[in-house]
């Protein structure tokens, strides 16, 4: 069975970089530039992940992945940024989220975090 995802990025040339990416190998049901809409959205389709930035326009990242949480919904949650701040990875991991990839890392690291998250497991993209 293809994964169901959906994807949030408020930088509309990586948001299709992620999205040419995943469509490889998954089914990319909604692309979005705003934590509002993909919350919406993960609300009402339940993809299998939603990959989100943490820097999101109107709910930024770390809100879109409580409100997910909150709602109980068995969406898992692979965040996608360029902060590396080991603080704000834990806050994003302690939010909820199964995976942190560095948008640096996307080329090789994406699928496989959307992979593990889907299995329930967690990845982080290493400082090396």
């Amino acid at each position: 069975m293809t994964l169901r995802v959906a994807v949030a990025d408020d930088q509309p040339r990586l948001l299709q970089t992620i999205v040419s990416i995943l469509e490889r190998e998954f089914e990319v049901l909604g692309v979005f530039q705003g934590g509002k809409a993909l919350l919406e959205f993960v609300c009402e389709k339940r993809p299998d992940v939603a990959v989100v930035d943490l820097g999101l326009p109107d709910l930024n990242g770390l809100e879109v992945i409580r409100k997910i949480r909150e709602h109980d919904i068995a969406t898992r949650i692979v965040v996608c940024s360029v902060e590396k701040d080991p603080d704000l990875v834990n806050a994003a991991l302690q939010a909820g989220a199964a995976c942190y990839v560095w948008k640096e890392r996307i080329a090789s690291e994406l699928n496989k975090a959307v992979q593990l998250a889907a299995k329930g497991e967690q990845f982080v993209s290493s400082r090396e």
